[in-house]
């Protein structure tokens, strides 16, 4: 596919050397679950223009490898409903009647005369640029570019200015000497470690300590033993059942303790498409359970492992 003049253009305005004061910061993103993505974020002050396009490279170390680049914008030019830097100098591709047929993704192509780096390597480089008309379509003043994936814990995200490509340009052609942070990926240290899918349900819900028990996906709501009859002890009992009544098909908003009653970690529909947290599947769970002896492995399938 040919490109047309203005995505040449764009790729000479990379060219140009000049300073302003940005900052472009890998975040380790610890509300993902599995924690292996970093959030390529920048920021900018008091600038006389903002940055029209980056060109950055992306490096990780102690034999990790960058296994994806996601979260990038996916619709080309800047618009008031959908801003930021969708335009990928490398591998956009534009028909003979000047129809974008695909933005393509940021990462630079391996056919790029300078050979750069792909993915599952220790680098990548990616080229955004933004196009715009008028300043309520501009892209903010800070925001995400993309999340960059590792396929491992305890390595070092550095990120650099990648010259060949002319680094950081601002709208009035003048280049930008950023200032780049960088992070290092940790292994999270999360009280809920069970299965990935119930993980992620766990952070939207706000993460509530209530599910780091090794018996609550099995009925057990309130973390006590229980006694009844003659001295017999359960963890699910009559308290537990108390528990999920007062949530039972109720609204959840974040802050009520009956969270802990939702067993199967899952949204459940009723009647005439209303959704709860607690409902008949989790009444289920705690039947099965219920004055029985209660599995302890609800935290034992950790989400974080490479």
């Amino acid at each position: 596919m040919k490109k047309v003049f203005w995505v040449v253009a764009l790729a000479v305005m990379l060219s140009v050397p000049a300073w302003a004061t940005v900052t472009i910061s890998a975040v380790q993103d610890n509300n993902d679950c599995q924690a292996r993505s970093v959030l390529i974020n920048y920021s900018t002050s008091g600038e006389p223009a903002r940055v029209r396009a980056f060109a950055l490279k992306i490096s990780v170390d102690k034999g990790a490898k960058i296994t994806s680049v996601t979260n990038y914008k996916t619709d080309g030019v800047s618009t008031a409903a959908s801003k930021g830097y969708g335009i990928y100098m490398g591998n956009i591709q534009i028909d003979t009647n000047g129809t974008v047929t695909s933005y393509g993704s940021p990462v630079a192509p391996a056919s790029a005369p300078d050979n750069p780096p792909q993915l599952d390597s220790n680098a990548v480089i990616v080229e955004m640029g933004s196009l715009f008309q008028g300043e309520a379509n501009a892209p903010g003043a800070s925001g995400t570019l993309c999340r960059v994936w590792v396929n491992n814990f305890d390595c070092n995200v550095s990120i650099a200015a990648d010259a060949t490509r002319g680094g950081v340009v601002r709208e009035d052609v003048c280049g930008v000497t950023p200032t780049f942070v960088g992070t290092m990926v940790a292994t999270p240290s999360y009280c809920y470690t069970g299965p990935l899918a119930d993980c992620q349900q766990w952070v939207l819900l706000s993460k509530p300590a209530s599910w780091c028990t090794s018996r609550q996906c099995h009925g057990d709501a309130d973390n006590k033993e229980e006694t009844y009859g003659r001295g017999s002890k359960t963890w699910v009992g009559i308290a537990d059942q108390v528990v999920l009544a007062a949530g039972f098909r109720q609204a959840y908003t974040g802050t009520q303790t009956w969270i802990s009653a939702d067993f199967d970690h899952k949204e459940e529909t009723y009647g005439r498409g209303s959704k709860c947290r607690v409902g008949i599947a989790d009444q289920s769970v705690l039947v099965t359970y219920f004055r029985k002896s209660t599995p302890t492995d609800c935290l034992t399938n950790s989400p974080v492992k490479p």
